[in-house]
This record gives structure tokens, sequence and C-alpha cells, in this order.
């Protein structure tokens, strides 16, 4: 059976998603993706309240990526002083396609349609630090994608968000 959602990422929570792949088939752009939550006014949420669905395929239809870019940021000492700043990067084609296949179980954790744009969204993707210990953040991404049309699908819910 399934359940299919299409263009209502609005509906969706991004907190917990791990990447598992990126790839693009033909004209679109296939991710899969674990630890999706299906908020409660999603059209396909039968549970009716924030619940998790099994692994997802977000499916952007006649997909081009516009745009990728490195985050910057910013450090501050303990009394909010700034100690220094990074600039956002933008990414050349060959960086991000790069970076695209070694995203796999990485945190997706944050997800939009751009303002004035209901055909472009933009995404952030969360690499963890290098040491397994490391408190620091690890690089973040956002790539910016236009397409005709956003088709998630998933087989089954898992549980409820706590």
């Amino acid at each position: 059976m399934g359940f299919v959602s299409t263009n209502e990422m609005q509906h969706f929570g991004f907190e917990d998603c791990q990447l598992l792949s990126w790839e693009s088939i033909g004209p679109d752009i296939v991710i899969q993706a674990d630890a999706l939550i299906v908020e409660a006014n999603n059209s396909q949420n039968t549970n009716f309240t924030r619940s998790y669905a099994d692994t997802v395929t977000v499916k952007f239809e006649n997909g081009k990526i516009i745009e990728g870019c490195k985050e910057g940021f910013r450090y501050l000492d303990a009394n909010d002083v700034l100690v220094s700043e990074t600039e956002d990067e933008i990414l050349e084609e060959a960086a991000l396609e790069q970076i695209l296949k070694q995203c796999q179980t990485n945190t997706m954790y944050w997800f939009a349609c751009v303002q004035n744009s209901p055909e472009e969204y933009c995404l952030s993707i969360e690499f963890p630090p290098a040491e397994a210990y490391d408190t620091t953040p690890g690089d973040s991404f956002r790539i910016q994608i236009r397409c005709t049309k956003v088709t998630v699908r998933w087989e089954r819910y898992l549980n409820r968000v706590q």
C-alpha cells in the first residue's frame, strides 16, 4: 500500500532526519532518508499525531540544483563577544558533486520552500566532526533545488515522536 505526499514539504519535520542516499536519476533528484517526521496536519498522516515514517524516498521531479553553499559560522566567547567569523562559501559544481556523494548518514536538519518561489526548495545538511567525541559543529551545507513537483513516499509508520 504505502503513503504518498505531494508538494507538502511544510508538513514534515526534519530535526532527526538522516540521509541515506542522494542520486540523480534521469531528470530527477532522488533522496532516501530515515527518521523523517510526518506532522499531524499532513494529508497522509493517519495517526493524527507527529509520527516517524519508515525509510522515505523524496523525489524532486525535473530537479536541478541551483546553488550549493558551505555555510559560514561565528565563534563567540563565554561573554558573547565575537572571536572569529567565517562567511558563506558558494561551491563550484565539482566540489558540490563531491559533497553530495559523501552525504550518506549525515543529518538533514532543515528543509523549506524558498519564499515567493513555490518551485524552489532549500535544504541543509550537516556533516559530523572528524573526531567522534569532538563537540564543535561539523561542516554544514545549504543546497537550493528547483523542481516541478516534490513527492515523498513511505511504506509504513514507525512510532510517535516523543
